[in-house]
């Protein structure tokens, strides 16, 4: 139980992590868990969109 809840959670922790820094304006992470088919996943693959979208309006911003 205990491999499991640790291949759970250290995703989780990692996607965590990247959110958190997309918030600090880091937004050159390596979103590894996007080619996953379940669950963290998809978490993963909103947060690479969340990325690009944060991403694509900073350089919008600063060619003005």
């Amino acid at each position: 139980s205990y491999g499991l809840a640790s291949r759970l959670t250290q995703p989780i922790r990692r996607l965590t992590r990247i959110a958190d820094g997309i918030s600090r304006g880091n937004l050159g992470a390596n979103i590894a868990e996007t080619k996953r088919s379940d669950e963290i996943g998809s978490l993963a693959r909103a947060i690479e969109r969340l990325r690009a979208s944060v991403k694509l309006a900073v350089e919008r911003l600063g060619t003005k």
